[in-house]
Parts: C-alpha cells; sequence; structure tokens
C-alpha cells in the first residue's frame, strides 16, 4: 500500500498580499516624499500565514537641489517568497522538506543619490546603496543561495549577494 502525503501541493499554493502608500509634494514642488507599507502571507506554513509577520515598510524622499541637480534617497524593508525549487522539495517520504523551516527572506535595503538632468532628454545619476540579506535559503550541497542558482557565472552570483556598492548610471533619452 502506497503511503499518501496529506500537504497540499506546491501548484495549490495560495498568497495574498495587500499595500498602501501616501504620496506628499510640498507647494514648490521641490521636496517629495513617499510612506509605503506592504505586507505578504501565504498557505504554505503556518510560519508565512499572518501578514503582521511580513509587514513591508517603505520610504522615499527627493528634494530638488537646483535647477539641474536633485538628491534622492529611499529605505525600506522587504520580504519575498524564497523560490519554488525550496518550496516544492519532497524528502523520501513524499512530504515537503521544508515546510516548517522555511520563512519569507527578508532584505533590508537603503540607497542614496544624486541626479544631474538637463531638460527632459539627459540625465547622469551616481547612486550608492546598501542591502542586508537574511533568511535565505542555501543550497545544502555548496552553500550557494537558491535564488542565485540560476544565474549562469560566479561573477553575476557575487554581484547578486554584495551588502554594498555604488552604481554609475547615464540615461540619454529624446522627446520629441
Amino acid at each position: 500500500m502506497r503511503r499518501r502525503s496529506t500537504t497540499i501541493p506546491i501548484w495549490a499554493l495560495c498568497a495574498g498580499d495587500f499595500f498602501g502608500t501616501v504620496n506628499y509634494t510640498s507647494i514648490d514642488e521641490r521636496f517629495t516624499a513617499s510612506l509605503g507599507l506592504r505586507a505578504d502571507a501565504n498557505n504554505y506554513s503556518a510560519a508565512m500565514k499572518d501578514l503582521s509577520d511580513q509587514l513591508s515598510p517603505r520610504l522615499s524622499l527627493s528634494y530638488q537641489l537646483t535647477e539641474h541637480w536633485s538628491l534622492s534617497g529611499n529605505a525600506g524593508l522587504y520580504y519575498q517568497l524564497p523560490p519554488y525549487t525550496a518550496l516544492g522539495f519532497k524528502n523520501n517520504n513524499g512530504l515537503y522538506a521544508n515546510k516548517y523551516a522555511l520563512r519569507y527572506m527578508q532584505v533590508s535595503q537603503g540607497s542614496v543619490g544624486l541626479n544631474w538632468r538637463k531638460g527632459d532628454t539627459f540625465e547622469v545619476s551616481v547612486e550608492g546603496f546598501y542591502k542586508d540579506y537574511d533568511k535565505i535559503p542555501l543550497s545544502v550541497a555548496d552553500g550557494i543561495p537558491l535564488t542565485a542558482k540560476r544565474l549562469r557565472s560566479d561573477w553575476q552570483r557575487a554581484a547578486y549577494f554584495h551588502r554594498t556598492g555604488t552604481v554609475l548610471r547615464a540615461s540619454f533619452s529624446l522627446n520629441g
């Protein structure tokens, strides 16, 4: 007689979330702020079912220093569902092996940027950021985070998990 699993199949995973945001713009439109809150939950396990356990606050600020220069920054706490490879992994008895150990992955993130803009057609930005990862499921075979396994090269995996960094971005667009 074959033993039957009493767990729900991974394709029956039900998830829910909500998001709200409040925006503010100063009278002279030089300062903007946005405050947001998101919450996520699902029916995979008791540890993931409560929306209040995955509250993600976010704050974004921007200030127009001069006609061409602006300063911006943001900070937030983010939760993300673990990869389906971790959620759906079954042991030799056909039961979900990670059902009681997995939690939403957590990322604390902040950044500050300086932008120079010439009209509506040209912008150059310099941005620094910080990220801190927690509750990331690791491969038992090699200790690499499961979310990085899909990346093709070692430098992509390393870049994915850098905690601090600086980004130089230039964008150009023609409107007309």
